[in-house]
């Protein structure tokens, strides 16, 4: 069984944790990633067939959109030959935005645990800002 969700806007990546105190930590970007979680985890709730699994092994494909910096544009508005085709650099870790989704996931039910996570897919893109993502369930037999 599969099903598929979107989420319009920015992606946010889950960084690092900084110390609030001896023993409080937070996320470093917590007041952007929090409802950004939470936006992501009731989108995906919605999603979910009525007779989905949640165990077994799962796979996750994702496609995270980000928007092109304006440093990329021309005054006239036209992409400069010299932009880059993919987002590399400072614009998020593929990693760090997979960590966020995966724990949003996890937040909202659609498995136990984001270990069951055997098969990844995932590709960060310049376009309208948005997060596409599609969980599967692979059966023991191989789906």
């Amino acid at each position: 069984m599969r099903f598929s969700f979107e989420v319009p806007g920015k992606p946010v990546a889950q960084g690092s944790m900084r110390a609030l105190g001896p023993s409080r930590m937070v996320h470093a970007n917590h007041t952007i990633l929090m409802p950004y979680r939470a936006t992501v985890a009731a989108i995906a709730d919605q999603h979910v067939p009525p007779m989905w699994d949640h165990t077994g092994p799962m796979w996750v494909e994702a496609t995270f959109t980000l928007p092109r910096p304006k440093g990329h544009y021309r005054k006239n508005g036209e992409r400069k030959p010299s932009a880059p085709l993919w987002p590399v650099g400072r614009v998020g870790d593929l990693d760090k935005l997979l960590r966020a989704l995966l724990d949003a996931l996890t937040q909202a039910g659609v498995w136990g645990d984001d270990s069951q996570v055997v098969r990844l897919t995932a590709e960060k893109t310049y376009g309208t800002p948005h997060l596409w993502c599609a969980i599967q369930n692979i059966t023991e037999k191989g789906t």
